[in-house]
């Protein structure tokens, strides 16, 4: 960008006549070079990749924040008391449902060396499961 900032004639910005469109004419200029040294990036987000463990029960979630943004705001310690045997409830829950789903996603597949190791790859992060 410095480069290409150098490259530029500010010609136009030296022979504006008023402050104003001297500032517009840069911030234009300056803003041209930004866009193409930095172009904004498009992120592409898979919607529909689901965990398939996550059931209606995980729903939960809302009462655990609620506790939270309660105890965040009061600091009291009966919203701390509260809260925490919710946190850990929560935990405890999403440990547990993922087991069961695990489980059951082996103990039916044809092979279950080969189910334990498609859920071990699809659970690493950056890997993928081989179909």
């Amino acid at each position: 960008m410095k480069v290409r900032l150098g490259w530029e004639k500010w010609e136009d910005v030296f022979t504006a006549t008023d402050l104003n469109s001297k500032y517009q004419l840069f911030t234009q200029t300056l803003q041209y070079y930004i866009n193409i040294a930095c172009p904004e990036n498009t992120k592409k987000i898979d919607v529909t990749s689901k965990q398939d463990w996550i059931t209606e029960e995980i729903s939960f979630k809302q009462v655990v924040s609620n506790a939270l943004k309660d105890w965040q705001l009061s600091k009291s310690e009966a919203d701390k008391s509260n809260y925490i045997p919710l946190k850990k409830q929560y935990r405890n829950l999403i440990k547990n449902t993922k087991k069961q789903h695990f489980s059951k996603v082996i103990f039916h597949s044809t092979n279950p060396t080969i189910g334990a190791w498609k859920v071990i790859n699809k659970n690493r992060p950056g890997k993928q499961a081989v179909s």
